[in-house]
């Protein structure tokens, strides 16, 4: 997965698992925990409306004790799937994506013995504002030194304010597990160019009408032979990026994949092209629940130069 502008994890890291070790509960600590008299207190998080989703920080203050400099390590269960976004000011962070849910760990800068901070968990959540309040529990927070727990974890719940600024009896916030994207293409002219090359485009336009989670959406292009992606589009592996990042519910986005041929193609129609969207959502694909809609085939033809 590309890492998009508002999501600051470090994305693919397997070898995470190396790094960091699955931590227990803080309930879990033994009485001989070397930790003891360290504390964790975590803050309300409250998202509020915005013009694209909610958003929202969660304060989570973080008291040491002891006599040596450490690295902690928090870790974020998230309240909503696909919600967390950074730990300012600090990091970097590793999601593991045992479920919907993403569980994030996240370094922390070297603390002082006795030294007392407060982080900030950024979280975004893109569905629709509603003019009622929402809560969504089941999350969690944690810290720990050297794989040993912290007491103090605290289970993390989401408040949703309504749009009319209210955060009184809200009602349960249920997100989408199957996505419902779309995919539209129209054909590709090859333009000769001063040196005799082809160039052209692909214009795509990618659809979502769902709130599951995912990450940035791509679309993977097999073309004929001689074809292939130019620059402007980020295309690893044949999958081109779809700018923007993640979608909203009900978005639509128009983008260009660059073409391009080299001069020794015959001019005329060079076959069809097929399309596939794929959404991506850590190491799988958010299901789908209309998959048939998410191929389309083009042609692609070059123009030699009159």
């Amino acid at each position: 997965m590309s890492v998009s502008m508002r999501r600051r994890l470090l994305v693919g890291a397997l070898g995470a698992a190396a790094l960091l070790v699955a931590l227990a509960p803080a309930g879990a600590a033994s009485a001989g925990n070397k930790n003891h008299g360290s504390s964790v207190s975590v803050g309300n998080l409250v998202l509020q409306p915005t013009e694209r989703g909610y958003r929202g920080t969660l304060p989570i203050t973080i008291t040491l004790r002891g006599t040596a400099n450490v690295l902690p390590v928090v870790t974020v269960t998230e309240p909503v799937a696909g919600s967390f976004t950074s730990l300012l000011p600090e990091g970097p962070c590793f999601p593991r994506n045992d479920g919907p849910r993403r569980t994030v760990d996240c370094t922390i800068d070297r603390f002082e013995p006795g030294e007392r901070r407060t982080v900030y968990a950024e979280f975004e959540v893109l569905t629709d504002t509603r003019p009622y309040p929402m809560v969504a529990t089941g999350g969690r927070v944690d810290v720990s030194v050297d794989s040993v727990p912290v007491r103090g974890g605290e289970a993390l719940s989401a408040l949703f304010r309504s749009t009319t600024g209210s955060v009184r009896h809200p009602r349960p916030y249920v997100q989408d597990t199957v996505a419902d994207g779309s995919l539209r293409v129209g054909p590709a002219v090859l333009n000769q160019q001063a040196d005799g090359s082809y160039a052209g485009q692909v214009s795509v336009t990618v659809g979502y009408r769902s709130d599951a989670p995912h990450d940035e959406p791509q679309v993977q292009l097999v073309l004929p032979e001689g074809v292939r992606t130019g620059a402007g589009v980020f295309c690893p592996f044949a999958r081109c990026v779809v700018p923007g990042g993640e979608f909203m519910p009900g978005e639509v986005r128009t983008f260009d994949i660059p073409l391009t041929a080299e001069a020794d193609i015959v001019a005329g129609p060079l076959g069809d092209a097929t399309a596939q969207l794929h959404l991506p959502y850590g190491n799988t694909e958010t299901p789908d629940s209309n998959p048939a809609d998410n191929a389309a085939t083009f042609t692609v033809t070059a123009v030699a130069a009159a």
